[in-house]
């Protein structure tokens, strides 16, 4: 197979066709029109969360009615990687880092990571010039995160970790 390769000359630049050069309108910016039911969407998901947020400070997980038990734990007695996130969270509200480090590492450590994805999606979505780079944006965090917190949940089921106390 016989390859025909054309040097440039000035006789082929002259026949080349020139760039198609938007016209004015199409260099305006697009502006998304949203409809007013997100906007509801989002104020009644940001009560839920406030809510949300305000019980959990307020009321201790362990004891009350409104909070779901872990379904695997109430199944089987092993702890998921999520067991003992409430009463986590509940001490991190509460100004008790130590006891969250106790009730589930894991969320201590993921929520840094959580809040900045949060926040980078909200700024992202808005009508601001500048964007944040959302780190849950890639599918290989998304599996690394996945796999850390299948090791944390296989990990806290030993008999030899027992001792570190995560509860």
């Amino acid at each position: 197979m016989e390859v025909h390769r054309t040097q440039m000359t000035s006789e082929n630049l002259s026949t080349r066709v020139p760039p198609v050069i938007p016209e004015p309108q199409d260099l305006q910016p697009r502006i998304s029109v949203r409809h007013r039911g997100d906007r509801w969407l989002g104020w009644g998901v940001l009560l839920l969360v406030v809510v949300s947020v305000g019980l959990l400070w307020r009321f201790q997980p362990s004891g009350q009615f409104f909070y779901p038990p872990c379904t695997l734990y109430s199944a089987t007695g092993l702890k998921c990687p999520g067991c003992g996130g409430l009463r986590a969270a509940h001490a991190l509200l509460n100004g008790d880092i130590g006891t969250a480090w106790r009730m589930n590492p894991l969320l201590v450590l993921y929520l840094p990571l959580f809040g900045w994805t949060l926040v980078a999606w909200s700024i992202n979505r808005s009508q601001l010039s500048w964007r944040l780079p959302n780190p849950l944006s890639r599918l290989i965090v998304i599996g690394a995160l996945l796999g850390i917190a299948l090791g944390f949940g296989l990990a806290r089921n030993l008999p030899l970790t027992q001792w570190l106390g995560w509860g």
